[in-house]
């Protein structure tokens, strides 16, 4: 058994224990009631234009969320997981993710490697929802993910463990503090930190052939301020670290950068 699937197995277990504690209320502010609830969010922003890229992109950021006496629907961007538990404090199902194709990037070099095609990717989520506090904003979610490209783009998988804690601040102000930590397959990382002899000759970058191993880790910050009981905006902060083969591919080393920011400022309307 890998440290990665020990790991993995290890933070699974973890979450089921933690999703025996009691349900807690809604983590949007507006108090629990009976029947559908949900939020729609709306923000602008930027993103390296590559995985690994030093430039960066301006890009539309939607969410929503849908929930239904425990059973609930989560997407932001192009993401989605389905929640097909009952109870409210356990959340597990499958989940959709479209990644991007990495085409027409800024730097000529990568540019000049193959093209590797947007990729349609499923697979699970587990965590739970625990309370912190007396505020229903006040929520640790532990969440373990796996998702496996079934397109045929990059043929890998990728797992991540995350954990996030929400702090009130003052009432109409709530803090989201995350971190995660993400493995992935050697054909993952082959597919976008990998440079085979064609592509070398072409972009003038080294050949190099990543294994499998912890791909990042990364640090987020929301700030949420609420103007109404149904009515909230605020910045989103997100620092990622490349860690392993895919920092030391060329595609990061020389061409772009092992430290990757994603910021958008958005709206956030509750119903």
């Amino acid at each position: 058994m890998t440290r990665a699937t020990s790991l993995i197995l290890c933070l699974l277990a973890a979450v089921m224990a933690a999703a025996a504690t009691p349900a807690v209320a809604d983590d949007s502010g507006v108090a629990e009631r009976e029947g559908w609830r949900g939020s729609l969010t709306l923000g602008v922003g930027a993103r390296p234009d590559y995985e690994g890229s030093d430039a960066y992109e301006a890009v539309p950021v939607p969410m929503a969320r849908l929930e239904w006496r425990g059973f609930g629907f989560y997407a932001q961007g192009t993401r989605a997981l389905f929640d097909v538990t009952p109870q409210r404090q356990l959340l597990a199902g499958p989940l959709l993710n479209y990644r991007f194709a990495r085409d027409d990037v800024s730097d000529p070099r990568v540019d000049a490697l193959p093209e590797v095609d947007g990729a349609l990717e499923a697979g699970v989520f587990l965590g739970a929802r625990l309370p912190t506090g007396d505020d229903p904003r006040q929520l640790l979610i532990p969440m373990v993910t796996f998702q496996h490209d079934v397109s045929g783009a990059h043929d890998g998988w990728l797992a991540t463990a995350r954990v996030s804690n929400t702090f009130v601040l003052l009432r109409p102000l709530a803090l989201e503090l995350a971190g995660s930590l993400s493995y992935a397959s050697e054909d993952y990382q082959q597919s976008y930190f990998g440079i085979g002899p064609a592509g070398a000759a072409a972009s003038g970058l080294a050949p190099y052939s990543p294994g499998a191993g912890f791909k990042d880790v990364s640090l987020q910050a929301t700030l949420d301020l609420y103007v109404s009981e149904t009515w909230s905006f605020g910045p989103t902060v997100i620092y990622s670290r490349l860690l392993g083969d895919a920092a030391d591919s060329p595609l990061v080393e020389e061409a772009g950068s092992a430290n990757q920011f994603t910021g958008f400022l958005s709206a956030t309307w509750r119903f």
